[in-house]
C-alpha cells in the first residue's frame, strides 16, 4: 500500500522539490499532475518515477478516486480557497506555506479540516529539519541556561521579485512569501508564540515590495527576537539563527550546516561545535523530504501531524502583524 499523491501546480518547487522527494519514500507514489501549463505538466511528467494521469482542471482531478492526498503548490492567494476545496472532496492536504495571506482564511481552512477530519499539514519544513530539531534539543536540554534574545537573518538578491513572486497580492510579499520560514523558527525553536512586533521597511522601487525589513518580536514567554530580511543581497550572506541564554549562546548557521554552543558561565568550557551535512541528496531545504515522510506516515497511521493549522494560523497571523506595524508605524499586538 502507497499513500497517492496528486500535486496542484507542477512549477519549479514542485518539479525541483516534491516530485523527485516522493519518488525517494518507498511508501508514497505520484498518480496525479495538476497545471494549466501543459510545458509544466511534460516536465513533471517527465521526472516522476510513476506514470500519473495528467490534468488542466484541478477540480477533475480531486474527483479522482486514486488520489489519496494534495500538495498545493499554487501562488500563495490561492492556498486557502484549493485546501478548502481538497479538504471537502475527501483529500489530504499538504499546502506550501502560508497556509493563507489573511488570519480569517487561516480560519476557514482550520474550519473545514475539523469538519472533514481529514489531515493538514502546513509546508513549514524548517520545523522538519535534522539540523534546526537539533538545535532545539540542545536549547532544552539547558545547555544555555534560560533564553533570553534571539535573532535570525535571511539574505536573498532581487530574482527573489521576479514573476508572482513580485506581486504583492498574488505572493502576499516577502515577508509571507520567505519571511514567514525564518520568523516561525523563533516560536518552534523556543516553544513560545508571537505576541507583538513592532517592523520597519525599505522598498527602492516602486514596486510595493519591501528590499529591507527589520522585526522586532516579543514571544508570549518574554523572549525579545530579531527578524532582518533583504532581497538586495548579491552576495552569500550566511543563513541561520542565534539564541543568547542566560549561561550561554547558541548559533544555528544553516548555511554552513553548523550549530556551535558557547558557555558565558564556565570561562575553561569549550564550545560545543556540531557539523551536521545532509545526510542524503536534499531537494528543497533541509526538512523537506523529511516533511513529506511525516506526512506519509501521518497518513498510514492515522495520526494528525503536528504541524498543523494552528502552526500554520500563528506563523500567517505573525507575518500580518509585521505588515502592519510597517503600515502603521505602531506596535502590533498579535491575537
Amino acid at each position: 500500500m502507497k499513500v497517492r499523491y496528486g500535486i496542484i501546480s507542477v512549477g519549479g518547487w514542485a518539479r525541483g522539490v516534491h516530485i523527485p522527494n516522493i519518488n525517494q519514500i518507498d511508501n508514497a507514489e505520484i498518480t496525479a499532475l495538476c497545471s494549466r501549463s501543459e510545458e509544466n505538466l511534460k516536465a513533471g511528467l517527465d521526472l516522476c518515477k510513476d506514470s500519473p494521469q495528467t490534468y488542466t482542471d484541478h477540480k477533475k482531478m480531486l474527483q479522482a478516486d486514486d488520489v489519496d492526498a494534495v500538495i498545493i503548490c499554487s501562488p500563495n492567494c490561492l492556498h486557502a480557497s484549493l485546501s478548502i476545496e481538497a479538504l471537502e472532496a475527501g483529500k489530504h492536504v499538504l499546502c506550501e506555506k502560508p497556509m493563507a495571506l489573511t488570519v480569517a482564511d487561516c480560519d476557514r481552512v482550520a474550519e473545514v479540516v475539523e469538519k472533514t477530519g481529514r489531515f493538514y499539514l502546513i509546508g513549514l519544513e524548517l520545523r522538519h529539519s535534522h539540523f534546526f530539531n537539533e538545535a532545539k534539543k540542545l536549547i532544552k536540554e539547558g545547555r544555555i541556561g534560560q533564553p533570553r534574545m534571539a535573532w535570525c537573518a535571511h539574505h536573498r538578491g532581487p530574482t527573489s521579485k521576479q514573476r508572482w513572486r513580485g506581486q504583492k497580492d498574488i505572493s502576499g510579499g516577502p515577508i509571507f512569501d520567505v519571511g514567514v520560514h525564518y520568523s516561525d523558527l523563533f516560536h518552534f525553536l523556543l516553544e513560545s508564540k508571537p505576541a507583538g512586533v513592532f517592523a520597519t521597511a525599505v522598498a527602492f522601487d516602486d514596486d510595493g515590495i519591501w528590499d529591507c525589513c527589520e522585526a522586532i518580536i516579543t514571544l508570549e514567554n518574554g523572549t525579545i527576537c530579531n527578524y532582518r530580511q533583504t532581497l538586495i543581497s548579491r552576495h552569500n550572506l550566511d543563513t541561520g539563527i542565534y539564541v543568547l541564554g542566560s549561561e550561554g549562546y547558541l548559533n544555528a548557521n544553516m548555511s554552513r550546516k553548523q550549530i556551535v554552543v558557547v558557555s558565558t558561565q564556565d570561562p575553561d568550557a569549550q564550545p560545543i561545535v556540531l557539523d551536521l551535512p545532509d545526510k542524503q541528496k536534499v531537494y528543497g531545504f533541509d526538512g523537506s523530504l523529511q516533511q513529506l515522510r511525516s506526512f506519509t506516515d501521518c497518513i498510514f497511521n492515522n495520526t494528525p501531524p503536528p504541524v498543523g493549522p494552528h502552526i500554520g494560523r500563528t506563523a500567517t497571523a505573525l507575518c500580518a502583524a509585521i505588515e502592519e506595524s510597517i503600515a502603521t508605524g505602531q506596535c502590533v499586538v498579535i491575537d
